[in-house]
Formats: structure tokens, C-alpha cells, sequence
């Protein structure tokens, strides 16, 4: 579903559940890393990428990595807290 800021219909490549219940999820065509609850309701307008993500995975309980990129994947790695903050 297209909400503000979104420039075109979302396109999830990508999700992982963090341990508390949320769901970690990348946009692809927004270029967007969301975060919704256990009843799958976005927090926040999440975090803007400069690239396109392409998938995202939990780990170590509260740290996220997101590759992004076409030729070259990148790999971002920043806590599910510190995403928070960016919300």
C-alpha cells in the first residue's frame, strides 16, 4: 500500500522478523528500509537509501544488514535502535 513520502507503489524484495516481533522490510522502487509491528502496521516513515535495496536480514538480536546495489552489492549494517531513532 502507497502511503506519504512514497513515490511509487512499494515493492518489497526483501524482510526478516527482529526477535521482539517487528518486521524489517526493503522497498525496492522507494528505496526504503520500514518497519512494521507484530500486527503489520508501519512505524514510522523509515529510513531513505541513496542506492536500491535489495534484501535485509536480522542478527545478533537487534542488528540489521542491507544489500543494496545492481553490479556492486553493498552491505549496510546498522541496530534495529538505531533505526528507531531515524523514524
Amino acid at each position: 500500500m502507497k502511503t506519504a513520502g512514497d513515490q511509487e507503489l512499494p515493492f518489497v524484495t526483501g524482510l526478516d522478523f527482529v526477535s521482539d516481533g517487528r518486521v524489517v522490510a526493503v522497498d525496492n522502487y522507494n528505496r526504503k528500509c520500514i518497519v512494521l509491528n507484530a500486527s503489520l502496521v508501519r512505524l514510522g516513515a523509515g529510513y531513505q537509501f541513496q542506492n536500491i535495496p535489495l534484501d535485509v536480514t536480522c542478527f545478533n538480536g537487534d542488528k540489521l544488514a542491507v544489500t543494496h546495489g545492481f553490479v556492486f552489492y553493498q552491505t549496510v549494517v546498522f541496530t534495529v535502535k538505531a533505526l528507531n531513532l531515524m523514524i
